[in-house]
């Protein structure tokens, strides 16, 4: 992970981390359960501890902690890989949640 652009992030239950980003993000659920959404998006992704999921847009960014969670947020440039998709660290776990109604 590059610390530059690293966030660690402990989010308590239905805490949300709202994010604008000009570069695609790697998210990486290191405890619990995340809950992530872009805007513009109709896909959401819920990602288990050990998983990890990196944006294809840019914009609004939203991480919801449907349990206690951690997790850390890493920006990556254009020389880094942004703009692909990034397969889960535990292959066929993370899985897309159909848009929860408020």
């Amino acid at each position: 992970m590059n610390q530059e652009t690293t966030q660690f992030k402990a989010l308590q239950k239905d805490r949300v981390l709202a994010q604008k980003s000009r570069t695609p993000q790697r998210i990486r659920c290191h405890v619990g359960r995340l809950w992530v959404t872009q805007d513009g998006d109709p896909r959401d992704v819920v990602l288990e501890a050990g998983q990890q999921f990196v944006t294809d847009r840019t914009g609004e960014l939203l991480i919801s902690a449907l349990v206690p969670s951690l997790l850390t947020v890493e920006g990556l440039g254009p020389d880094r890989g942004g703009g692909q998709r990034a397969v889960p660290s535990h292959p066929g776990r993370a899985r897309e949640a159909d848009r929860i109604g408020a």
